[in-house]
Parts: C-alpha cells; sequence; structure tokens
C-alpha cells in the first residue's frame, strides 16, 4: 500500500494536534534537555521566538483546507498545544493564537482544548488566564529534590525548590482545577528511579506521573560519556516497582501494563489506533505499512520557531516536510506522500524478517533504518525467540490479571 497525496491532505486536515513551539527561551539549563549540549539534530538554539504570523499563518492553511471539505471529522476536539523552551517566555503568542481562534474558528463544529508542557517557574503569574481558558498542564518534574537536581537555572544551581513553590501556590489557589487539568511529566535519571518518582507526585500532589527516559537519539559522539552518565534504564528501574506490586491486584498498577496493552492492541484486528482508520478505512492497511510509524499528520502537527513543519516533535528537524516563510504555508503533499514511502519501501527489506512486523510500534525514525551514515539491523528488530519470549509474557500477564484484557479492550488508548 503506498501513501497518496490526498490522504496526506486528509490527514492534515484533520489532525488531532497542532502543537507550535512557542520559544526556544528557557529559564532553565536541563542537563539532560534534548536541545542542550548532548544533542546535535535539533539544530542550533540562540532563543528565537515563533513569529505571531507564522502561527496565525498555519491556522488561516488549515483553515482553508476545512472550507475547502477536507474536515470529514466534525464535532470533535482539536488539541491546540503549546510547547518550549519555556512556552509562557512568549506569552503575547498564546494569547494572539487563543484570540484568533476564538475569533475565526469558531464556527466550525470542534471543540478547542489548550495544553502546554511548562516547567512551572511562571505559572502564578500567568495562572489566572490559564485557569479562564480551561488549559490541561503537564508540568516536568523528576520526583524528590535529589531525582530533580538536574533541573538547574543557567548558573547551575538546582531549580527544585522554586518549581515547587510555584506549584505548591497553583494548587493552593485553584485546587479544583489543579485537581482536573494537572498533570506531571518525569525523566529518570541516575539521580531517581521509576519508584522514587511515582512516590513522591503520588505522595505530594495525588498524581501519577508519565515518566520516559532520557532521549537517546542524536546524541553528539563527543557527549556519549556525560550522557552514559545521566542515563538510567526505565525497565530495568521498573523491575523494583514490580517487584513491590507484585501482591497488587489492580493490574493498571503493573509497570509492564502499558506495554502489554499496546501488545494486545497491535495483535487484535478490532482496533482503531485514531480516528483517521475509521474515518478513511486505512486500519486494514496499516498491517502493510511497515514500522509503527505514525502516518504523517494522523497523531499531531509540530511547528518549530523557524517556521518547519513536522509530523512530530520528538524527531530530528532534518526530518521537516514543509515550512512557513512569513505569511506563506509551503507544503507539497505529493512530495511529502513520495519521502514516505521511499521511508517505508527502505524499512520493508529488514521488516518483513520481523517476527513483530504486523504489531510494530516502533517508530522509523528512531529505529537506525534511515541513517545513511551507518548500515544496521532495526535496533527493534524481533527474532522467533524474542517472539515467543513476548507471547508468554502476555499470557502470564493475563492469568494473574483476566480483567485487565476487557479493559485494555474497551478503555486503554494508544497515545
Amino acid at each position: 500500500m503506498k501513501i497518496k497525496a490526498c490522504n496526506i491532505k486528509e490527514y492534515l486536515a484533520n489532525t488531532p494536534q497542532i502543537t507550535f513551539e512557542v520559544t526556544e527561551r528557557c529559564n532553565l539549563s536541563c542537563v539532560y534537555c534534548g536541545y542542550g549540549k548532548l544533542y546535535i539534530n535539533k539544530g542550533e538554539r540562540i532563543n528565537r521566538s515563533l513569529d505571531i504570523n507564522q502561527a496565525i499563518a498555519f491556522l488561516n492553511f488549515i483553515k482553508n483546507l476545512w472550507d475547502e471539505g477536507y474536515l470529514t471529522s466534525t464535532d470533535r476536539v482539536l488539541n491546540i498545544s503549546f510547547y518550549g523552551g519555556e512556552p509562557l517566555m512568549n506569552f503575547e503568542l498564546i494569547h494572539a493564537v487563543i484570540k484568533y481562534i476564538e475569533t475565526n474558528l469558531s464556527t466550525y463544529s470542534l471543540t478547542f482544548v489548550y495544553s502546554m508542557t511548562t516547567n512551572a517557574l511562571f505559572l502564578p503569574k500567568y495562572i489566572d488566564y490559564l485557569v479562564s481558558k480551561k488549559f490541561k498542564l503537564l508540568i516536568s518534574l523528576d520526583g524528590d529534590e535529589i531525582g530533580s537536581s538536574l533541573r538547574c537555572y543557567k548558573n547551575g544551581n538546582p531549580a527544585f525548590k522554586d518549581i515547587k513553590a510555584a506549584i505548591d501556590e497553583v494548587k493552593t489557589r485553584y485546587a479544583s482545577y489543579f485537581q482536573s487539568n494537572v498533570e506531571f511529566n518525569s525523566v529518570l535519571n541516575n539521580r531517581t528511579s521509576v519508584k522514587g518518582i511515582i512516590n513522591y507526585i503520588q505522595g505530594q500532589y495525588g498524581k501519577t506521573p508519565s515518566i520516559s527516559e532520557i532521549n537517546t537519539d542524536g546524541i553528539d559522539p563527543q557527549m556519549k560519556a556525560e550522557f552514559n552518565a545521566i542515563y538510567a534504564d526505565k525497565w530495568a528501574s521498573m523491575m523494583e516497582l514490580d517487584r513491590d506490586n507484585e501482591s497488587k491486584k489492580d493490574f493498571i498498577e503493573n509497570p509492564h501494563f502499558e506495554r502489554i496493552a499496546r501488545y494486545i492492541l497491535g495483535h487484535s484486528p478490532y482496533v482503531y489506533q485514531n480516528y483517521n482508520e475509521l474515518l478513511f478505512n486505512s486500519q486494514s492497511k496499516r498491517k502493510t505499512i511497515p514500522t509503527g510509524t505514525c502516518l504523517p499528520f494522523s497523531k499531531r502537527v509540530f511547528i518549530t520557531v523557524t517556521g518547519n513543519i513536522m509530523p512530530c516533535e520528538k524527531i530530528g528537524y532534518n526530518y521537516a516536510v514543509g515550512k512557513v516563510c512569513g505569511q506563506r504555508v509551503s507544503l507539497d503533499f505529493e512530495e511529502i506522500a513520495n519521502k514516505y514511502n521511499r521511508y517505508y519501501e527502505l524499512a520493508s527489506t529488514q521488516c518483513v524478517h520481523c517476527k513483530e512486523r504486523n504489531a510494530c510500534l516502533s517508530c522509523i525514525f528512531y529505529t537506525g533504518i534511515l541513517d545513511k551514515t551507518v548500515k544496521s539491523r532495526c535496533k527493534y528488530f524481533v527474532t522467533e525467540e524474542n517472539a515467543k519470549a513476548t507471547l508468554l509474557e502476555v499470557y502470564d500477564f493475563l492469568s494473574r490479571y483476566p480483567r485487565a484484557y476487557h479493559y485494555i479492550m474497551t478503555k486503554f488508548e494508544i497515545h
């Protein structure tokens, strides 16, 4: 199955999330920052901010697609997200984007939901406005003072005490809002553990954080030793929590739950991974596309501070698919389709031999397959022996938690 230009246009018009990289500026200089000294794949960071006219131009471009009839999924939520740097350091753009949406896009049968990833330090200053617009906030915090000690100011001093004070002020001033609209994201590092992060954030704020490893893509070879010194393996850290949860009955608290759920959904013929699969009948085609790479724009579109149009904020800027220049949007849908078809063709030569090819969840941009400087097997290649071991793990999990299957099939969503 090959992607066509018309598919790309449909995916963009019906994308569930538009994310703006509001600014490169940040009041922190976290040691493991994906835009920091450890990495070389995100370009130079020189404190630029996204121009308001560029953000509005892109929204106008989407609006024109809607007016042309490409908006097929009405009565749904469109998430407008703001990303940084620290996005609140360019609050003017956030305000302008929302004002434009309320003025020009309110007649479409969409519900706009605003969200932001923030380090929390400026929240007390802007929280009244954020609450009034019902923002969903994702606060970055790595657990207690020691675990969060890699979150530093530019002078190297840890920012934990100031971050916690800002979070506590928001919680005190808007308790109900905090309960319903605030979540936490944590980065695992060598100074903490999955167990430590969860215990601290649950104990302090009654929230279960999402936890990710330090990004392993695009590391500067000269910084490899420094990276290795702070990196911590998530699955190894989860084993400690797994032993603690062994006696618990709630399968959701099991650290392997999400991986098992993804495996089951990936193998199920009764699951639509997103609304585009349902609307455009692409669920069956999913099995013929190698890797688990998202179809471009089917989950989000990301606009960088320089106007690069990306399919995702997590990949290198060398994979940009378009550009916003001033008030002009350059997107060649035919070229994007051809580019992705080339990616898939390159991957298929390896995927055909992988035992998990029909349920792969690995993004092609992280597999190493597209690295022209190295010829190597996909990082996530599954042998027959690996596949059998995973299947046994799934059987074991379901035998221990028989209620889990119904929950996974009816309530769990792949993000």
